[in-house]
């Protein structure tokens, strides 16, 4: 008999690592080790001007090589810039990785996975405690955007940053506030993101970042601010906008948390969001200097100017070298004069002299003095030569795809964005994105992710007004779509493969569908497009793609109503119901009738909901449409339940039941006998509920319906705690938990845990009266009086 051997979970992790490696085309050690070095050195702060920071380790080729090989565990910081460098040399030899293949979100979680297994091997002491010490460093959030790769000349600024974090004056319970302001461009969220990582060690609850203001120039709620920054936390945000701040100050209370909120627009969309301890710090900025801001929370007001020539000149140095720079110093002094001191001209002027080592800065001081002549010499006409003289260098295909990136809506775009967009091929797509990263034109945010400044925003959306037809930059966004539609698609039934699938139509020939395994990276998908796709449902309405419209809000409806984003779902499902309408697809209007009910009950809008619903069974009805009438029983039944008609939900729940049968769906059948059962519990009948969830238990699990097994053991456990057997009670209810853990719910897992709690106080009090009976039967009375006294807390 073979003995069975155990596989390694660090040579299992190792070797996904390498296989990254190979599919990204082999870079070589020796690249991967200067590459990562000079990353942690810009991200981590400890650049070459000696800054102060932490360095990275591991960062050699042997540390390197021990990892691939899985002789040494990786921190979470060193396997960011390990994928980010294969992604870039995948970008510069056009290997073609996918985005999913580089996705940050991904690889967390295999990490996390991994230094789980190696937690639990207590034969290896040593092995057990590093893996537990770094998984406590994962669960610290870490959400700060990787540094400008060259920044100079703010060291007076950083002095007033770190000086306000060290003042320890000002009231005891308010945090720390910095204001840094200055004009577009100016480098503003250069220096608070820089800054940030170099104090981020002082911070050991984690620095969240959220930019405030959405492509479009349109400025974040503070509610919709609050929502993204509990979400960065792990929390399932509250319903409504007050709530939403509230949670935020509750979560952060006592927590040494850096935030930094980029692009404010005013005090009333900050003073919401800061927290109320004053072990924490805040770092806003915004082109207007925030009066009122500042007076309210005695913050540290930090002016970025424009640069001087001579810092301008640091700058290309650092980019170009002394000797290119002082080789013609009026060619120099042009440039410089035609950046208008904005540091993100020079980094563009800068790259385009790289990209034309033999042009030298003569021939851009030339290009640059012809442009004045054309355009004028004013700031704005300044900084726009710089930009139109980069665009003008960029071959045609990098070219459209900058004005194309002016259409797109979303907050950032991926390769298979920019591959829809330009109807090219995904391989090319990720040529072209690092053309236009090496030219300052495109900002790599996160991996695999990219953005545009404001500015060149504004100019990529008048460039692509100017030379695209209004049906050129019409197909763009359809392409888009539809790159969203059934890439979102797949993600959703991925994550969810009992929801009932769409009949999409035909992705276009040049959009491209992703490969999404599982429902970890259906779940991955979705959070990192799901802002994108949200803009472009309302997009889709006003440009006339009423089938994709809808069907948009239809697919991320599950994903938005289970991490708690209502007031979007509420907001997307409007906005389909409209196309469904205007299509004349009845179906598909009961369907956005169903969802609109289901969303407006989870906002407290019974009313509203019951109407929607109702209208959405007599559409049901007069299609004979079995799924779709069990479906809207069940969110009817949920209503009745909110009003404490439990035998009417229970009623409402059996109709279901009844019609999922009809249908043939298996697992919804046992959902609907799930909330029979919850239903007669909830009205005092709980042997009868038990009989009914066990079977619904049976159901869940042969169909292999994962959030249904999780709801029902959820209901069997609060039945046994009615009845009192609290072992029964706490066996479901914890197995509960987990699953709904498993499967993305927190909102649910959280109720499980709550009646779990409520199990443990039961067993406590059971003991602590035991306890009074046992002492006051002994005669120790003093020991009787402190037992009663903490149950007397407890009850």
């Amino acid at each position: 008999m073979t003995e069975q051997i155990e596989a390694d979970p660090r040579r299992t992790f190792a070797d996904s690592l390498q296989e990254l490696r190979v599919a990204a085309g082999s870079p070589s050690l020796r690249w991967l080790a200067e590459r990562i070095r000079r990353r942690s050195a810009d991200t981590l702060g400890s650049a070459p001007r000696g800054n102060p920071g932490r360095a990275l380790r591991g960062t050699g080729k042997s540390s390197i090589d021990d990892k691939l090989k899985g002789d040494s565990l990786p921190s979470l910081e060193w396997l960011h810039l390990f994928v980010d460098a294969c992604a870039a040399w995948s970008r510069s030899h056009g290997s073609g990785l996918t985005d999913a293949m580089v996705d940050r979100n991904v690889w967390f979680r295999r990490l996390a996975e991994m230094l789980k297994e190696l937690e639990l091997d207590r034969h290896n002491d040593i092995r057990s405690a590093d893996a537990s010490e770094r998984l406590r460093m994962l669960a610290v959030p870490r959400r700060l955007p990787p540094t400008a790769p060259y920044f100079v000349g703010r060291d007076t600024e950083l002095a007033a940053l770190t000086a306000a974090l060290n003042d320890t004056g000002g009231a005891p319970a308010a945090p720390g506030v910095a204001v840094i302001s200055g004009l577009p461009g100016s480098g503003k969220s250069s220096l608070a993101v820089w800054w940030a990582h170099l104090v981020a060690d002082r911070f050991p609850a984690g620095q969240l970042y959220l930019d405030l203001r959405q492509p479009d120039g349109t400025p974040l709620r503070p509610g919709q601010a609050a929502r993204a920054l509990l979400f960065q936390l792990g929390e399932r945000p509250a319903a409504s906008d007050d709530e939403q701040a509230e949670a935020l100050r509750g979560r952060l209370a006592g927590q040494q948390v850096l935030i930094v909120l980029d692009n404010a627009e005013s005090a009333d969309q900050i003073l919401p969001l800061l927290p109320a301890a004053r072990e924490s710090f805040v770092v806003v900025t915004g082109r207007s200097a925030l009066d009122r801001l500042i007076e309210d929370t005695a913050a540290q007001a930090v002016r970025v100017e424009p640069f001087t020539s001579a810092q301008a000149r640091v700058l290309l140095v650092e980019r170009l070298g002394e000797k290119v720079v002082a080789a013609d110093p009026a060619a120099t002094g042009t440039v410089v004069t035609g950046c208008a001191g904005l540091p993100l001209a020079v980094n563009v002027a800068a790259a385009l002299v790289e990209r034309n080592r033999e042009s030298s800065l003569r021939r851009l001081a030339d290009a640059v003095t012809s442009a004045q002549q054309r355009l004028g010499a004013g700031r704005g006409a300044q900084v726009e030569q710089i930009f139109r003289l980069s665009y003008a260098d960029l071959e045609p295909e990098a070219a459209r795809v900058f004005r194309l990136l002016g259409v797109h809506p979303g907050p950032f775009v991926t390769q298979g964005v920019v591959a829809s967009l330009a109807a090219t091929a995904v391989r090319e797509a990720g040529r072209v994105i690092g053309s236009l990263v090496d030219r300052h034109l495109l900002e790599e945010r996160q991996s695999g992710r990219y953005g545009l400044h404001d500015l060149l925003r504004e100019n990529a959306m008048v460039l692509a007004d100017a030379e695209e037809t209004a049906a050129e930059r019409r197909d763009a966004i359809a392409r888009a779509v539809d790159f969203y539609l059934h890439n979102a698609h797949r993600a959703a039934m991925a994550w969810d493969p009992q929801r009932d699938p769409l009949i999409l139509p035909p992705a276009a020939p040049d959009v491209p569908v992703e490969r999404v395994a599982g429902d970890a990276e259906g779940l991955d998908w979705l959070r990192r497009h799901h802002l994108s796709v949200m803009r472009m449902i309302p997009i889709a309405v006003d440009l006339g793609f009423d089938t994709h419209a809808w069907q948009l809000a239809w697919t991320m409806s599950d994903f938005l109503n289970r991490q708690g984003y209502w007031h979007d779902l509420a907001t997307a499902v409007e906005h389909g119901l409209v196309a469904a309408r205007r299509c004349g697809d009845e179906r598909a209007e009961a369907r956005m009738r169903r969802l609109l009910g289901r969303t407006y009950a989870l906002l407290d809008r019974l009313d509203d909901s019951d109407t929607h619903l109702e209208a959405a069974l007599r559409l049901w009805t007069a299609a004979d449409d079995h799924a779709g009438r069990a479906h809207t029983y069940i969110d009817l039944s949920r209503n009745a339940g909110a009003r404490k008609l439990y035998s009417h939900g229970a009623e409402l729940a059996r109709r279901a039941a009844e019609c999922y049968a009809a249908a043939g769906n298996a697992a919804g059948e046992a959902n609907a006998l799930n909330a029979v059962g919850w239903y007669a519990s909830l009205g005092g009948a709980h042997e009868q509920a038990l009989a009914v969830c066990q079977e619904a238990l049976l159901r869940n699990r042969a169909a292999g319906d994962r959030s249904g097994e999780a709801a029902t053991l959820d209901s069997i456990g609060a039945a046994h705690l009615e009845l009192g057997d609290l072992r029964s009670a706490e066996a479901n209810l914890v197995a509960a938990a987990a699953l709904f853990a498993e499967t993305g719910d927190p909102g649910e897992q959280a109720g499980s845990l709550r009646r779990l709690a409520a199990v443990h106080l039961e067993a406590a009090r059971r003991a602590l009266r035991q306890a009074v009976e046992l002492f006051e039967g002994v005669g120790a009375q003093s020991a009787a009086r402190e037992a009663r006294s903490t149950l007397d807390r407890l009850c």
